[in-house]
């Protein structure tokens, strides 16, 4: 079982700065993250992907609201 931090926890933080709350929490020792209250841009798929690169950081669930979902599905 992978434990690791929901965003929604440092919302606050990850929307002003995602890369960077991410680099501060993977200094924590932080490797698992729930993606939550973010915009799923592709700014934050950026974010992501180089802080996986660089630090390790791997997102394993996400909390996406029903109507994004309604509205990118067939």
């Amino acid at each position: 079982m992978k434990i690791g931090l929901q965003l929604f926890t440092c919302r606050k933080q990850a929307q002003k700065d995602l890369y960077g709350t991410l680099k501060n929490l993977a200094g924590l020792g932080i490797k698992y993250i729930e993606a939550a209250r973010i915009n799923f841009d592709d700014t934050d798929i950026a974010a992501f992907k180089k802080a996986k690169e660089e630090f390790g950081i791997e997102v394993v669930s996400a909390q996406i609201k029903a109507n994004i979902l309604a509205d990118e599905f067939d």
